[in-house]
């Protein structure tokens, strides 16, 4: 499963040994504005946007494949460019990273092409999954507010700014626990061990994961899919759910991509390779809180 987009913020240099420090860093924020401009761009695009715009009726079947096609269009496009600049940069078409980028590597060693292969796959599976699942809420809210004809519920300007602040706090605490549930002995083996192939993460490890998982992964979206469904589509009630699709294609780069600055997640990398601890992020230090992270574990251990 895919981690945040912070990175441990330090007081010492990886090499001088790093001290853990939690909390959102600078990197952090930006990323954040980065995914919520991309979800309002997404929003735009959206078929969603256009019919409601149009007062188009959802009754045409081919109006709704139309719909469907162009969403996975979108979804294949923001996975390409969101995720490819990022392999090229960081791994390139030789597999070696730029000097000074190689430096900054977790792990020195680099990841074979095959993984690169199988985790670029089910990266791509999961924006198809992500977008089977827009268009199940564009249909539902465009047939509630076409046929159904029933009112749509008004949010205040207050409620969608809070909502929209809302959305990586929100992702922080459902990644958790929704991770945390999938180490389970069952759940490990049947579905989230998949995900675990990759020890020595890469750009398109983070959203390389069984679809069961994916689905899984996806449930953050649904308290955004409410609000937007009960608002008949309206367009300011949009943007949070927007935000945290994006939030949830894009953010599992930087969690994974393996590399120090850029947004780069040591801890989550530190679950990979320690696999039983740091299941959340440093943004909000719930493993810190409830004693899964690295140091807690390994004291642990030494009782």
């Amino acid at each position: 499963m895919s981690s945040s987009s912070a990175a441990v913020t330090t007081t010492k240099n990886r090499k001088g040994g790093r001290v853990l420090e939690y909390g959102p860093d600078v990197a952090y924020l930006l990323f954040n504005i980065w995914y919520l401009l991309a979800g309002v761009l997404a929003l735009y695009l959206s078929p969603l946007h256009w019919a409601v715009m149009n007062s188009n009726s959802p009754a045409s079947s081919s109006a709704a494949t139309s719909r469907m096609r162009s969403i996975l269009i979108r979804n294949f496009a923001t996975c390409y460019i969101g995720y490819a600049p990022w392999h090229w940069y960081l791994y390139g078409a030789n597999g070696g990273a730029p000097p000074k980028a190689a430096k900054r590597k977790f792990n020195t060693n680099m990841p074979d092409p095959s993984q690169h292969e199988r985790d670029r796959f089910w990266t791509f599976v999961g924006f198809a999954i992500s977008a089977y699942l827009e268009c199940i809420l564009v249909e539902a809210t465009l047939n509630r507010r076409g046929e159904k004809n029933y009112d749509a519920t008004s949010f205040s300007a207050a409620f969608v700014a809070v909502a929209t602040f809302s959305v990586p706090w929100f992702r922080e605490v459902h990644f958790y626990f929704t991770h945390r549930a999938l180490h389970l002995r069952t759940l490990y083996k049947y579905i989230h061990s998949l995900h675990h192939k990759s020890i020595n993460t890469a750009v398109w490890s983070g959203l390389a994961m069984h679809p069961l998982e994916h689905l899984v992964y996806f449930t953050c979206l649904v308290p955004y899919a409410i609000m937007l469904y009960l608002s008949n589509g309206a367009w300011y009630a949009a943007i949070p759910f927007y935000y945290a699709k994006l939030h949830s294609e894009l953010s599992p780069i930087m969690g994974h991509h393996g590399f120090e600055g850029l947004g780069g997640s040591e801890f989550h990398h530190g679950h990979h390779e320690l696999f039983n601890c740091n299941y959340g992020s440093p943004a909000v230090p719930l493993d810190y809180w409830l004693k899964t992270d690295a140091a807690s574990m390994k004291a642990k251990k030494s009782k």
